[in-house]
């Protein structure tokens, strides 16, 4: 069997095809696979795309911009605590469904404190989105961040999800916050299942989308075993 490693960033992964037939020529190979690759990075692009498309319209609706600057005023009286007493559901119901890979929204504020989060566990959230993670997101034009587990609150399952954190900025062009949208990435494993080829999207050592389903946290180096 032999594997060709094909290096190119999608999202900050990476692109793994193995080919199955030993007596492939690899100069032939060699062209028809970077074809193949090039167009599903096409693909997750136009998905990438319609994800960020979706975080723009919520940013710039006037009604999310209101409920977190009335957020943030209460804040300022009752502390960063208030934020768990609200609900910020009503402000987002409209967007509910607006891609099936989107999985929730919620907002933030300046800081990175959620403001009304009801639906995913909370304590999960904060510690991925701590201070030098948050730090890192505001340096980096990227919004988009690695893969971690989110909680939902009522039936306590978890799902694997990267996000996109969208600014929210007031009438003056200030950023007053955050919106946040966190997306299935077993999308991506459905995205996958249109090519002959065995291919695995990475991030760093790990396969986070493949052909068939795997645990998660997966190494490549244990897969090619």
């Amino acid at each position: 069997m032999i594997f060709i490693l094909i290096v190119m960033p999608i999202f900050g992964f990476f692109f793994f095809a193995r080919l199955n037939n030993i007596n492939t020529s690899l100069a032939q190979k060699k062209s028809s696979d970077l074809i193949t690759l090039n167009t599903l990075a096409n693909t997750l692009d136009t998905y990438k795309d319609s994800v960020e498309v979706v975080g723009n319209i919520i940013s710039g609706d006037k009604e999310v911009r209101e409920y977190i600057t009335q957020a943030s005023r209460a804040a300022e009286d009752r502390g960063k605590v208030s934020y768990k007493q609200m609900d910020n559901r009503p402000c987002l119901k409209r967007y509910e469904n607006t891609l099936d890979s989107i999985l929730a929204i919620s907002l933030m504020d300046a800081d990175g404190y959620f403001i009304g989060e009801q639906t995913l566990n909370l304590d999960r959230l904060t510690y991925f989105f701590n201070r030098t993670a948050m730090n890192k997101i505001r340096e980096s034009p990227n919004r988009w961040t690695k893969t971690f587990s989110i909680q939902y609150k009522d039936s306590g399952e978890r799902k694997r999800v990267f996000s996109y954190l969208v600014p929210v900025n007031d009438q003056t062009d200030r950023m007053i916050g955050y919106v946040v949208l966190f997306t299935d990435t077993g999308k991506m494993n459905e995205l996958l299942q249109a090519y002959s080829d065995d291919i695995y999207i990475l991030e760093e050592e790990y396969i986070i989308a493949s052909q068939k389903e795997l645990p998660m946290y997966t190494s490549l180096f244990s897969e090619m075993q």
